[in-house]
């Protein structure tokens, strides 16, 4: 066991001991900091062999050409493979991979541009030129504002009452009876 002592989990283990209504002694918190420094040591260690035996593998396959360098990443393909044997942890893994990417995604889509409304600083739109103009004593400029504001919310209520007439239309038409169809003049009816 390495004793490498740079970062303790011990304040962790004590919340965690606490949390979970065990008592956390110095002995048991000790222990468990042991444990983990060594288990987190062990899956760098192999992730560093890992690493290096792509490395070289890189290196193998260009053989003539001048070695470029290349900063490699450990990535979390990489993880996955040395949890391949612990279902658990590669769930796990695969389950906090998936929640990140659902994150940026839909953090993507709350910085849209299109996202924001002309409301003030709440999502006001920048001018063109990325200056924002200075509103200190601007009060006609602040009753310009409110009035936009109202005149948006009217467009909304207008477009409100447009939409529920449509909808009552549409009602109508469905529960009028069909109308009887006329017969042409000059015609015979089929009896």
């Amino acid at each position: 066991m390495n004793q490498n002592t740079s970062h303790t989990f011990a304040k962790e283990i004590t919340s965690l001991l606490n949390a979970l209504g065990e008592k956390s002694s110095q002995q048991n918190v000790q222990f468990l900091n042991t444990y983990i420094t060594d288990y987190l040591n062990d899956i760098s260690d192999t992730l560093f062999e890992l690493y290096n035996y792509k490395s070289d593998t890189l290196d193998d396959q260009l053989p003539g050409t001048k070695k470029k360098v290349v900063k490699k990443k450990i990535t979390i393909e990489d993880l996955k493979f040395v949890f391949r044997d612990d279902s658990e942890k590669l769930s796990r893994l695969t389950e906090l991979n998936e929640l990140a990417t659902q994150r940026e995604i839909l953090q993507k889509q709350i910085n849209a541009p299109e996202n924001f409304s002309m409301l003030g600083s709440y999502g006001e739109k920048e001018p063109e030129n990325g200056k924002r103009k200075s509103t200190t004593g601007n009060v006609g400029g602040d009753k310009r504002k409110a009035h936009d504001i109202n005149e948006d919310e009217d467009d909304d209520d207008d477009e409100i009452e447009n939409f529920a007439q449509k909808v009552e239309k549409t009602q109508q038409k469905q529960d009028s009876p069909p109308k009887p169809k006329k017969q042409k003049i000059g015609t015979k009816s089929k009896n």
